[in-house]
């Protein structure tokens, strides 16, 4: 593979993702991607390693016989209920007499905010945001050769349980290609709106097969995030459970004949699946698809109502991933809830075209157009975690 190709995978519960990418001076140009089934994954986590190496293998097997080389190298997302969010302020004391902040104060208030959050079953994999605090002051760079007393430091990150590493590991070092290097899904998740939007204060929601993603920012930063067990398969489970078809058949009649938010005339209509033809009604169809959105997104977005008003978060929602692909599933959640809401509707990388279930996969392209030249590679920084954990 050409040395400026750069090839992303997203392992999610229902298929994988992979988006294959030129750099340019400016940014990223499309070449090609492909969506496969997956298997071995649930609710974002590698369950069967044997399974899922086989689904990637899969996937980029598509890739290479059309382009007609080899994938050496690929950047892996992690996902999942695995990851979880962490907060951290620590203070120390300036060591100079003189009050002068040094690299030294630097290094010593990176490296205790990094040690007071360890614990014996999870790992730091990846710090979002930082910021330094001076006499009460915000500074985002380090405030080297200030005077002070007192050096404040906070970072958000995501940690993940030791043993699902051992799992990542298990599944894609003995693989014929090197993973270079992961993106988080909530850093993904944050390159997908504008500035602006993210400015303003913004919601991103991936609505996944098995899972729920959402990332808050505000100020251009990453606020919070958190992932729900629960997915569009919901309303997959609960259209085969009252029709009394296969799971599969259910499958296909959301996929082809749903509608979250029917306003038409109320008849029973011939549905042709695979199973054969059912007749059903376009409205309990929708009435069995609102009921499961509903107990979905009902809480979370309740319980952010109060946050969206007290920072005037004037971004909205936005929704991305394949659960969102349900005829009017917009409209009915702005029915429901009171705010601004839209389906990702644009691509930043030149010639792609938008398609909201790829949103993470570019989020992890346009990721690495922050990435530091000189930073650790994912697998120096991950057999550092491991030595920790064998």
């Amino acid at each position: 593979m050409a040395k400026d190709l750069i090839c992303v995978l997203d392992l999610g519960s229902f298929s994988v993702k992979s988006l294959l990418v030129k750099r340019e001076e400016d940014g990223f140009s499309f070449v090609s991607k492909k969506e496969t089934i997956s298997e071995g994954i649930k609710e974002g986590n590698i369950v069967f390693i044997e399974k899922c190496r086989r689904a990637v293998e899969k996937n980029l097997d598509l890739l290479e016989k059309e382009q007609k080389s080899k994938i050496e190298k690929v950047i892996v997302s992690l996902n999942g209920t695995f990851l979880s969010c962490f907060k951290n302020r620590v203070l120390i004391s300036v060591s100079r007499s003189d009050g002068i902040i040094s690299e030294e104060d630097i290094e010593r208030v990176n490296k205790e905010a990094q040690i007071s959050r360890e614990s014996f079953n999870k790992e730091i994999i990846e710090i979002l945001e930082e910021k330094f605090f001076v006499d009460g002051q915000v500074y985002f760079e380090k405030p080297l050769g200030l005077r002070a007393t007192k050096l404040e430091k906070e970072i958000l990150g995501v940690e993940i349980l030791s043993s699902y590493l051992k799992t990542f590991k298990e599944t894609f070092f003995s693989s014929d290609f090197e993973v270079d290097d992961f993106v988080s899904f909530p850093l993904a998740l944050s390159k997908i709106p504008s500035d602006k939007e993210k400015e303003m204060g913004v919601l991103v929601i991936d609505f996944g097969h098995q899972t729920t993603s959402f990332c808050l920012m505000r100020d251009r930063e990453i606020i919070d995030f958190f992932v729900l067990p629960v997915g569009a398969c919901e309303i997959t489970k609960e259209i085969a459970l009252n029709l009394k078809i296969s799971y599969e058949g259910a499958e296909q009649i959301k996929c082809e004949y749903g509608d979250a938010y029917f306003k038409g005339k109320d008849k029973r209509e011939k549905l042709e699946i695979d199973d054969g033809n059912i007749f059903l009604s376009q409205k309990r169809l929708s009435q069995i698809i609102q009921k499961v959105l509903w107990e979905i997104f009902r809480q979370p977005l309740l319980n952010l109502k109060q946050t969206f008003q007290t920072y005037k978060m004037a971004g909205g929602i936005i929704f991305v991933g394949g659960g969102a692909k349900i005829k009017n599933f917009i409209e009915f959640l702005r029915h429901k809830f009171p705010f601004y809401l839209k389906l990702k509707n644009y691509s930043r990388i030149d010639g792609m075209e938008n398609d909201f279930s790829f949103a993470k996969t570019e989020g992890m392209v346009l990721s690495l157009l922050e990435k530091d030249l000189s930073e650790e590679k994912f697998s120096v920084k991950l057999k550092k975690i491991l030595r920790k954990i064998f």
